[in-house]
């Protein structure tokens, strides 16, 4: 995979012209978070998870490029957490609305939105239909329907484990598997431990009292295979949210 074909971080001012020129007009916006992650992820795991299933969409899609990915959202209910940085609902939003008046600048007129980091999706969502308004003569698109996207990652862990009942929610066998398959060097093997066991989405207010470690779900069983499975049903579940499947 080459990132920097479609990451636009990576592009010169002038590439990014002549690309557009060319008719890439469509471009992700995504977001992530820097929270915890139990003991054995980094903080950076939502904003790497994030960047790589654009790069992986924007691929598959074809004449599409990536924003830089927004690497701080909401996430409050982290703060109990060492390192956890968190923004209001409103400047995060505000930053949403930014970077797509940035790019609607430079001529980009299919604008993807999707977020991986939960409290990213709904302000996310508000975010992109408030761009709508403003330009309604641009296309805009949004993959942030949460409770979707869990009901795909738990799939796939059902079809891994079907005796497993435990909900994957937060630094679980989900991330630990995907950031595995990026590279092992994300993981701290040594620090790896289950985490709180739920069979019903939770409402997070503060994940410390949910989870001494930080952790929801069973960690135990990532894999390699696992990730690059669920990364392949992720960016499906993002492509066809979007409209843009076959």
């Amino acid at each position: 995979m080459t990132a920097p074909a479609v990451l636009m971080q990576s592009m010169t001012s002038p590439e990014v012209q002549r690309l557009v020129q060319r008719g890439w007009q469509r471009i992700i916006i995504t977001s992530g978070s820097i929270e915890q992650h139990g003991y054995h992820l980094p903080l950076e795991t939502d904003l790497v998870l994030a960047e790589a299933l654009a790069v992986r969409a924007a691929l598959q899609l074809g004449r599409t490029l990536v924003a830089p990915v927004i690497p701080i959202g909401c996430a409050a209910h982290h703060m109990a957490f060492a390192g956890t940085v968190s923004v209001s609902r409103e400047a995060f939003m505000a930053y949403v609305e930014q970077v797509a008046e940035s790019v609607i600048a430079h001529g980009f007129t299919q604008l993807l939105f999707t977020a991986f980091h939960g409290g990213n999706f709904a302000p996310s969502l508000e975010a992109a239909q408030r761009v709508q308004r403003a330009h309604p003569a641009i296309e805009v698109h949004t993959a942030l329907d949460l409770h979707q996207l869990f009901a795909v990652t738990n799939g796939v862990i059902r079809e891994c484990f079907p005796d497993r009942t435990a909900l994957d929610c937060h630094a679980g066998c989900v991330e630990t598997s995907m950031l595995w398959a990026l590279s092992q060097a994300y993981v701290r093997v040594g620090a790896v431990a289950n985490g709180a066991e739920c069979t019903t989405l939770p409402s997070l207010h503060d994940m410390r009292r949910l989870s001494a470690t930080g952790v929801v779900g069973i960690v135990d069983g990532y894999s390699t295979a696992i990730g690059e499975r669920l990364f392949a049903r992720i960016v499906d579940f993002m492509i066809a949210s979007w409209g843009l499947g076959a």
